[in-house]
């Protein structure tokens, strides 16, 4: 199943991008306060960890495909996913 998300992970983004109403209602649905740690589990390539980044929780991501991961890493350079796999 990693190979599969590898190889998708390669042109994931473009066709996919955070919503920014899913992005809200998440936020909401969280009921934390700004600056809380969320670690998002499957985070695929990011797109809602630094959505969700962006309204003021510290995210962490992780995922199990590597691919996926550096497609999250090359979105945001100083973003806090560093280079962690999950499994």
């Amino acid at each position: 199943m990693v190979a599969l998300y590898d190889h998708i992970g390669l042109n994931y983004d473009t066709t996919r991008k955070a919503d920014s109403e899913i992005t809200r209602r998440l936020r909401n649905h969280l009921q934390v306060p700004n600056g809380s740690k969320v670690l998002d589990i499957a985070c695929g390539t990011g797109n809602y960890t630094v959505a969700l980044e962006n309204t003021g929780l510290n995210m962490t991501g992780c995922d199990l495909s590597y691919e996926m991961l550096q497609q999250a890493i090359s979105q945001i350079k100083n973003y806090k996913l560093g280079n962690r796999r999950c499994g």
